[in-house]
Order: structure tokens, then C-alpha cells, then sequence
């Protein structure tokens, strides 16, 4: 938007008989110039007026997922309606590769939304989310550094040209491997409107998260723990998920599975998608049953994919069928240290693609 600035004239001494004045124009900053709403998975939300340039420069962007095929299951459209208008917080578990995480770094990316992607991951020290200490060695001795960690950037919000505030979205993964300590740090966080708080692990005082902040833990396991039996996690609090609203996300269909190879593999037919997403059905059945500690998922297929493309290409693979056979050594198999597990799992998919990777070579 432009406006008239009446206050530049022209610096010569003005004609009496003929009086101009010299109009300059200068532009002004328009809170909210870019600002406009979109639809995202069927729900309509505001665009912050963000740049990609701003949020990567904060640290704060989150790249689009490459090759995203979204659902139309019915849980995307809460968790989506949840995040966007009710601010609620969120717990959203379910089967490994259903799309918990990249749902939510698409949906900050679509609407640019400042976000950062933390994870329970084993000896995590959430305090140092908090706050960071780093130190360094000096001559004589130490020195040691206290910075701002990631989780307390993000809480005070992102700071827009114009001065305002606008709320993250911190997406926190596999909620259900973290230990009740590390959980116990982020219990008064998980409260709603301006009673949120962090605690100073140094000098114990709090720190208010701005209203808005949304908090998105994704895992695999439900209150009642892991169904199928085979992933590491741990009891839930109750109490803190009490202060979520928990969404189980359904199995995806084998033919939203199909989708997402053919986004990624463009090479590949819609019976070569097929034949792989069996085998990951086949192998993940016998891994259950044999209460192996692998998940087998779209994630896993989509190296065997890629593995079974290069194959090919490079001449070790006569035919698509042999090809999976040599993507299961170089993503399955090597998981394994007992040759009798890896052939226990092998043998499910004989049945689909028939032979040995061996007898080609």
C-alpha cells in the first residue's frame, strides 16, 4: 500500500505565479499485507504473513514435505481443526508411517507457521531444550557458555517485522519413549492460555509461553500401550494427556501407500507399487509374529523401493520380482545379526516374489 508523504516538496523556492508542490511517494509497512486464508486437507485457516526467508532465518521454517499425498481420513481433518482454530494441544498416535509427523510440518509449512521438531530420543535432556550450556576449552581451564535452548526460543514466539508475536507449533515426536522425568518438564507448558509456563532449570523461576503456542506430540502408543506389542515405549501420564486431545490415527490403505511410491518412484507401475506394498505387509505380519523389535513400514519401503530401482538400473536385477529381493538384503536383512531371523522374515515375501536375490549372482 502507498500513500501520499505531502511533507517532501521541492527544495527550490516555490513560483509564486505557478505554486507545485512535489508529490513523493514512500511506501509504508501494512500490518498484515500479506496476509490471506487457504484450504489445507478441508479446512480453511489464515496464511500468517510470513516469509520462507523470515522463518528459515529464525530457524523456524518447516520445508514442505516432498512428495506429500495427504489423506482424506477423517482423524487428518480434527488433528488439522484442532491445530488451526481450537489451539488445542495435541496427541496424535498410530502405526509408524501413517503420516503423524509430516502431517503437521505440512500443515506449518502450508499456512507458515513458525515451527520447530524436537524428539524423545534416548538420553535426551530436555533441559537443554530449555537451556544450553556449552563448554569450551580454554587456555587454563573452562569456560562455560548459557544460551537460550530451541524450546525457549520458541515459547516467547516469533517476532514479525511489525513487532508482534505470533505462536509457534512444536511438533515434539515419540512422546510415548519418553520417561516421566522428561515429560515432568513440559507438564505446566501443556496448560492452556496464559497460565503456561516452562521452569528455569538454572534458577528456577518461569517462563510464560505465549498464548497460542501449540504443542504436537505424535507417537505410537495409546494410553493403553502398543497394541502390536513390538515398539520400545513407555507408560503414559494420564494426568498429561488429560491436558492433550489425543487423536488415534487409522491405519492407512494400501492403496494411500501405492500413492506415495508413485509420488516418489515416477518410474515405478501402479502392480510394481503394489507388489512392494505387499511384501511390506508380509514382512511386517511376520516381524509381528515372530515379536521382532523392527517396524516395518512406508518409511522402510520406500528404501527397498529405491535400492530395488538401482538394481535394476545398474544390471544386478533381471526383473522387478528379483530386484525386491536384493532391496530386502540391503534394508532388512542387514538388521539382523541371526542369518535365521532374517531368513524368517525373507520368507514371507518368497511367496509373492518366488527365488533368492542369490541365484542371480
Amino acid at each position: 500500500m502507498y500513500v501520499i508523504d505531502e511533507n517532501h516538496r521541492q527544495s527550490k523556492k516555490p513560483n509564486p505565479k505557478k505554486r507545485k508542490i512535489q508529490m513523493a511517494v514512500v511506501r509504508t509497512p501494512v500490518l498484515n499485507v500479506n496476509s490471506f486464508n487457504k484450504s489445507f486437507s478441508g479446512i480453511n485457516a489464515k496464511v500468517n504473513p510470513l516469509t520462507d526467508a523470515d522463518l528459515k532465518k529464525a530457524s523456524a521454517f518447516a520445508p514442505a514435505v516432498k512428495h506429500y499425498v495427504a489423506t482424506t481420513d477423517r482423524w487428518v481433518q480434527l488433528a488439522v481443526m484442532t491445530a488451526l482454530r481450537s489451539k488445542k494441544h495435541l496427541y496424535v498416535h498410530g502405526k509408524a508411517g501413517s503420516g503423524k509427523d509430516a502431517l503437521f510440518q505440512q500443515v506449518a509449512n502450508q499456512f507458515r507457521i513458525p515451527f520447530i521438531n524436537l524428539s524423545f530420543k534416548e538420553g535426551v535432556d530436555v533441559n537443554e531444550w530449555i537451556i544450553r550450556r556449552e563448554i569450551k576449552a580454554e587456555q587454563g581451564g573452562f569456560s562455560t557458555k548459557i544460551e537460550e535452548g530451541v524450546l525457549l526460543k520458541a515459547i516467547k514466539g516469533f517476532t514479525s517485522e511489525d513487532g508482534s508475536k505470533i505462536p509457534y507449533m512444536i511438533l515434539i515426536s515419540d512422546m510415548d519413549r519418553a520417561l516421566p522425568s522428561q515429560l515432568e518438564v513440559l507438564r505446566q507448558a501443556l496448560q492452556e492460555g496464559t497460565s503456561a509456563y516452562l521452569i528455569n532449570p538454572i534458577d528456577g523461576e518461569p517462563i510464560n509461553v505465549l498464548e497460542g503456542t501449540l504443542f504436537v506430540m505424535t507417537g505410537n502408543s495409546g494410553l493403553d500401550g502398543d497394541l502390536r506389542g513390538n515398539m520400545v515405549s513407555n507408560r503414559l501420564d494420564a494426568s498429561i494427556l488429560n491436558r492433550l486431545v489425543c487423536i488415534r490415527a487409522n491405519n492407512p490403505t494400501d492403496e494411500f501407500f501405492i500413492k506415495i511410491l508413485a509420488n516418489e518412484f515416477p518410474t515405478l507401475t501402479k502392480d510394481q507399487c503394489q507388489l512392494l506394498i505387499s511384501c511390506m505387509n508380509a514382512t511386517s505380519k511376520m516381524a509381528e509374529e515372530l515379536a521382532l523389535p523392527i517396524e516395518i513400514s512406508i518409511r522402510t519401503t520406500k528404501a527397498w523401493a529405491r535400492l530395488a530401482i538401482d538394481s535394476l538400473e545398474c544390471g544386478l536385477a533381471k526383473n522387478f520380482k528379483q530386484a525386491i529381493q536384493f532391496g530386502f538384503d540391503g534394508v532388512i536383512d542387514g538388521f539382523f545379526s541371526n542369518p535365521v531371523q532374517a531368513e524368517s522374515i525373507r520368507g514371507a515375501i518368497d511367496n509373492i516374489v518366488g527365488g533368492s536375490a542369490e541365484a542371480v549372482l
